[in-house]
């Protein structure tokens, strides 16, 4: 999961789409996840639970065209050739555009309030 989070941020497409499975990756091509990654920026992976060897459940929260966004997600992972590879996901229903509360601590994990941290980057 850290190693998908860490090829979107550094926009190693071809990384990410080879950690697809077969079947999850369909007819997905590098074209398609370089365009889905054009004006978005990573800003935070938080691990919630893993609720079982093939699952992951994480929150990640990105800025596209200057909006913050939350992707609330429980990834499942298969094996295929002796490596684990994405297969599909459950979006939890808090995923969508992001608003951070008032005096909330930062989602980049700095520890200080949002309004004193990135407010200027994403706003």
């Amino acid at each position: 999961m850290r190693s998908r989070y860490s090829a979107y941020v550094t926009n190693a497409y071809s990384y990410i789409l080879q950690t697809y499975s077969i079947q999850g990756r369909g007819s997905l091509t590098e074209a398609a996840v370089a365009a889905d990654g054009k004006n978005t920026t990573w800003i935070r992976l938080q691990i919630v639970s893993i609720p079982s060897d093939s699952q992951v459940e994480f929150k990640a929260w990105y800025a596209h065209n200057r909006h913050l966004f939350l992707m609330h997600e429980t990834s499942s992972f298969i094996i295929e050739n002796g490596e684990w590879k994405y297969h599909a996901g459950i979006i939890h229903a808090d995923t969508g555009t992001y608003k951070p509360r008032r005096n909330e601590q930062c989602i980049c994990g700095s520890g200080k309030k949002y309004k004193q941290c990135c407010l200027s980057q994403y706003k």
